[in-house]
C-alpha cells in the first residue's frame, strides 16, 4: 500500500477555503439569542416605565435616610433630560439646609458631588478628598487674602501642624499642675501610695463609674461635660470630661484650714472660702470652751511665727480665722492657684483655671474611635512634662503614622471629612419638607 503524501500542497486541497462563508449553526443561534434577550430587556423596560416603576432605572437602592420616599424617584430627580435626570441643589436644599463652608469661597461644589446616593451610607454622608483637594491645594478666596494653609493636598502632603503646637504656642491654663509628679509610681494618697493612670483623671463622656480620688457628685454647678459640636459626626464620646476638683482631686488635696475643724472649705470663689471660717470657729469654741485657757504656740501659719493668747471669744475667733485665711492663701489654695493681693485688706483674686475642653478648634477628634491605642503611644510628653505650660497633643506626624490617604492596606484612610466638616452648621436655616404622606 502507497503512503499518503502529506505535503503542503495536497493538504491545501483538502481544506475548502470559502467554508467560513457559510452558516453554521451555532452562529445562527447565537445571533438569535443575542437579539432575543435585547428584545426582552427593551420590553421588560418599557413596561415598568409604562407602569411609572422607576426601581429598574436605579443603580442601587436608597438609603435609610431616604427610604421614605424611595419609590418616588422625582423626588430628587426633578429635571429631566434627553436621556435620564439629573439631581439638582434645589432638590436637596428643600429638606436640607447645607450653609456655605465659608463666606470667602470662590466657587460652591453641587451637592451630588459630596453626597452620592444609591451606594450606600458610607457614600451618602462621606465625602471623598478630591473635591476638597480642587480648592485647598491651590486656596483662593474672593478677598484674595488668604489666613490659613493654601496648599494642601492631603493628611501626608502639605497638611500643616495643628495650631496649639506650632511655635510660640502654650497652654493657656492657669492651674499648676505637673504631670510628672502625679505619675510616679510611688505618689501618696490617703491610705498608701498609688501609680496613677490616665483614666483616674481623663474619662469620656457617659462613663459612670466613681472615680477613685474624688466624689462623682461634682458639688459644683458650674462643671460642664464636654459634647462634640452640634450636627457633628463625632460620639458623645469623642471629648474628655473636663477635669472637676470634686470628682478628680478632692481626696488628696483636701481645703482644711485647721487642725481642730475637719470639714474643709467649698472649693469656690474667695469670699465664699472665707465665709465659712467664723461660723465654723464659732461653733468649735462654744463647744470647747477650754480652748481659751489653752497655751498659745507657734503655728506653721506662713508669716505667723507666735501670737499671744487670746482674752475673750471674740478674740479668739478673729486670730483663728485670720490665721486660717493666711494658710489658705499663702498655701492651699496657693498650690494649685496663682492669687494676687493677698497682701491687701480685700480679698484676694484667683487666676482663671480655663482650662481647655477641646483643644482643636478647626478639625474633630473623637477619642472612642482610638480606644485601641495605649493613651501613651499618642500623649508621649506627657511622663516628663513638669510646667502648666505645655501642650501635650499629639502632633501631625503621630497621625500620619495611621492616616493614609492612599487606602494602603493597613492604613487608617484619611479622607478631608474625617476632621473637617465642610458645611458651617452654626448658619444653618429651619427646613420644612414638601413631601406627603403616601398611604401603604
Amino acid at each position: 500500500m502507497a503512503g499518503r503524501i502529506r505535503n503542503t500542497k495536497a493538504l491545501a486541497r483538502r481544506i475548502e477555503r470559502d467554508y467560513f462563508k457559510g452558516a453554521f449553526a451555532i452562529r445562527r443561534w447565537r445571533i438569535y439569542l443575542t437579539l432575543i434577550v435585547a428584545a426582552t430587556g427593551v420590553g421588560w423596560l418599557t413596561w415598568r416605565a409604562l407602569g411609572h416603576d422607576q426601581t429598574a432605572f436605579s443603580s442601587g437602592p436608597v438609603t435609610l435616610h431616604h427610604a421614605a420616599f424611595g419609590k418616588h424617584c422625582d423626588a430628587c430627580h426633578t429635571v429631566r433630560i434627553p436621556v435620564g435626570s439629573i439631581i439638582t441643589n434645589q432638590a436637596c436644599q428643600a429638606c436640607h439646609d447645607g450653609p456655605l463652608h465659608h463666606e470667602q469661597q470662590t466657587s460652591t461644589p453641587k451637592c451630588v458631588q459630596c453626597h452620592v446616593e444609591h451606594r450606600g451610607v458610607a457614600q451618602l454622608v462621606g465625602a471623598g478628598g478630591k473635591v476638597c483637594v480642587s480648592c485647598h491645594a491651590d486656596l483662593k478666596t474672593t478677598s484674595g487674602k488668604v489666613t490659613v494653609a493654601s496648599h494642601i493636598e492631603s493628611i501626608a502632603k502639605g497638611h500643616p501642624e495643628f495650631t496649639p503646637l506650632r511655635p510660640g504656642r502654650s497652654d493657656p491654663g492657669g492651674i499648676k499642675f505637673n504631670h510628672k509628679i502625679h505619675l510616679r509610681a510611688d505618689l501618696k494618697v490617703p491610705g498608701g501610695t498609688v501609680q496613677l493612670e490616665c483614666n483616674d483623671c481623663h474619662r469620656p463622656a457617659g462613663i459612670v463609674q466613681p472615680w477613685l480620688f474624688g466624689r462623682q457628685d461634682s458639688g459644683d454647678t458650674t462643671a460642664k461635660t464636654t459634647l462634640p459640636p452640634f450636627r457633628s459626626r463625632l460620639s458623645i464620646r469623642a471629648y474628655m470630661q473636663p477635669v472637676s476638683y470634686y470628682q478628680h482631686c478632692s481626696s488628696c488635696h483636701p481645703l482644711l484650714f485647721d487642725k481642730r475643724i475637719a470639714e474643709p472649705v467649698p472649693h469656690k470663689k474667695p469670699g465664699i472660702a472665707a465665709g465659712v471660717l467664723e461660723p465654723q470657729f464659732r461653733k468649735y469654741i462654744a463647744a470647747h470652751p477650754e480652748e481659751l485657757r489653752a497655751s498659745p504656740i507657734s503655728t506653721r501659719i506662713p508669716r505667723v511665727r507666735f501670737r499671744p493668747a487670746p482674752r475673750n471669744v471674740e478674740e479668739w475667733v478673729r486670730v483663728r480665722v485670720a490665721e486660717s485665711e493666711r494658710l489658705l492663701w499663702f498655701k492651699t489654695c496657693a498650690e494649685c492657684h496663682t492669687l494676687s493681693g493677698v497682701d491687701t485688706l480685700h480679698l484676694p483674686k484667683v487666676q482663671e483655671a480655663n482650662i481647655a475642653a477641646r483643644w482643636l478648634r478647626q478639625g474633630s477628634f473623637d477619642h472612642s474611635s482610638h480606644t485601641m491605642l495605649d493613651c501613651m503611644e499618642c500623649h508621649r510628653q506627657v511622663r516628663t512634662s513638669e510646667k502648666t505650660s505645655d501642650v501635650l497633643l499629639p502632633g501631625i506626624k503621630t497621625c500620619q503614622t495611621c492616616h493614609d490617604p492612599g487606602g494602603k492596606e493597613g492604613s487608617a484612610g484619611g479622607d478631608c471629612f474625617e476632621c473637617h466638616p465642610y458645611h458651617d452648621w452654626s448658619k444653618e436655616k429651619p427646613r420644612h419638607g414638601p413631601l406627603k404622606l403616601v398611604e401603604r
